[in-house]
């Protein structure tokens, strides 16, 4: 335990110091606002200035800037574990006597609580902002909530595809598919003909978790009549923890999956 609670915080201090992770949460935050203030009556500003209800307000206002972040930050932690073998790094630790496997649970818990951080100063900066312009601090629970049901599990998943991916192939490589695969499964249209995760169980935009929970008008459940509708159920408390549940194991089997590669290629 001491090892790996040592190297979370040595990770999280390392990462909280690097300039990219707070680019890549101000640029999309930054490109939303512009697109706020831009935008036509129904999809700009305006209608965030007339909503009153601080769960809709909290969902509807950080749109499509939560479920961009995973894949932003996938590709910024993409190079994090591969890099200490890159440097020699990795065959210093593994002949001290900590714990390969907690060494590699703390510097994944690290990066992600890193990834975290910034985003979570987003969220509170949002609700606070409700909170002192309608005078409603239900605001502040609503932004803890969202973050915590949708943002963190995303965040997982993420950290586990960057700690996997890029043991099976180039750093560059991945870093295309993990955006390929980001949009297959949560941005693609639900009616295409082309088979994808959005609008599942799977989605990686949470459209079941952000319906059920937070009624967000524009999650995407139920079946709709096309491939892969099985996944689709109607929507419910159920499947939106089934979704949740869904995430999270497959970033733990994903993290399993690195730590086995991981210990088989430093052998």
């Amino acid at each position: 335990m001491t090892a790996l609670a040592a190297t979370a915080r040595y990770e999280l201090r390392m990462q909280l110091r690097k300039p990219a992770i707070w680019i890549a949460t101000v640029l999309p935050f930054a490109l939303w606002a512009l697109f706020a203030v831009l935008g036509s009556d129904s999809t700009g500003l305006q209608r965030h200035l007339a909503a009153t209800s601080p769960k809709v307000w909290i969902v509807d206002a950080l749109g499509w800037f939560t479920p961009a972040l995973p894949m932003v930050f996938g590709i910024v932690l993409a190079d994090r574990l591969v890099r200490d073998r890159k440097l020699g790094v990795a065959e210093l630790l593994d002949v001290t006597p900590t714990n390969r496997s907690a060494r590699l649970a703390g510097k994944y818990l690290g990066a992600c609580a890193a990834t975290a951080v910034p985003v979570a100063l987003v969220y509170l900066g949002v609700a606070a902002a409700f909170t002192v312009w309608r005078e409603q601090p239900a605001a502040l629970w609503w932004g803890l909530a969202t973050f915590a049901v949708i943002v963190v599990p995303l965040l997982l998943l993420a950290g586990s595809l960057s700690f996997l991916g890029p043991q099976l192939m180039p750093t560059p490589l991945f870093r295309v598919l993990i955006v390929g695969i980001w949009f297959w499964a949560g941005a693609t249209e639900v009616e295409s003909e082309f088979p994808s995760f959005a609008g599942t169980v799977l989605s990686l935009t949470m459209d079941y978790p952000l319906g059920v929970f937070f009624d967000s008008p524009n999650a995407t459940t139920g079946p709709a009549g096309v491939a892969l509708d099985f996944l689709r159920p109607q929507p419910s408390t159920r499947t939106a923890l089934l979704a949740l549940a869904l995430i999270l194991g497959l970033a733990a089997a994903i993290l399993a999956a690195a730590r086995a590669l991981n210990a088989r290629t430093s052998e």
